[in-house]
């Protein structure tokens, strides 16, 4: 399951998107969640102060309080991994993100035109991590998200699997596993 964030401060703006989202993972049969907020100082209070690890957030640049950018920024220090998509009518503060992790860039002016192409292109992202993979661990085989493997590791010929939740030994030969686009170090 992909946990999504919207932040963005009109309301009609936010369910629209919000419905858009549901309806192309449920199409392309993906689980999201999505949590909604309406200010920068809220998501991070909500990331601060919870268990919620987000895969995708999405941004309005203008926000009251905190805006979208730095509010970026700020998240990105906790956690570099999150897939941050912004959306704006500030068509000049496209140039403020390019430092950020950004995976795309929605001008609200074309939304409509906008929202399907960056939503196809993000799944099919999504769809490679979710990928899964099968380890043999002990008798059984397991199957595992890419999204989920953190690193794998080589410890007395045995690849130990670190996953987001837990870590499994398995008996698979490293040579094997590093076929499947794993940097080995």
């Amino acid at each position: 399951m992909f946990t999504i964030g919207i932040c963005e401060d009109n309301i009609e703006f936010l369910m629209e998107l919000k419905t858009k989202i549901e309806k192309k993972f449920f199409q392309c049969n993906l689980d999201c969640e999505i949590y909604c907020f309406y200010s920068g100082e809220e998501i991070i209070k909500e990331i601060l102060n919870s268990n919620i690890e987000f895969d995708i957030i999405f941004f309005d640049i203008k926000l009251l309080g905190i805006n979208g950018i730095e509010t970026a920024r700020k998240i990105s220090e906790l956690d570099d991994s999150i897939i941050f998509i912004f959306i704006t009518y500030l068509n000049e503060k496209v140039y403020e993100v390019l430092d950020l992790k950004i995976f795309n860039f929605i001008r609200k002016i074309h939304f409509h035109k906008e929202i399907d192409r960056i939503l196809d292109s993000l799944i099919n992202r999504l769809e490679y991590l979710a990928e899964k993979y099968p380890f043999p661990v002990g008798n059984v085989k397991i199957y595992l998200k890419l999204y989920d493997i953190i690193y794998l590791e080589l410890l007395n010929r045995r690849v130990i699997i670190h996953t987001r939740t837990t870590n499994y030994t398995s008996n698979y030969r490293f040579s094997i596993i590093l076929y499947h686009n794993y940097i080995y170090i």
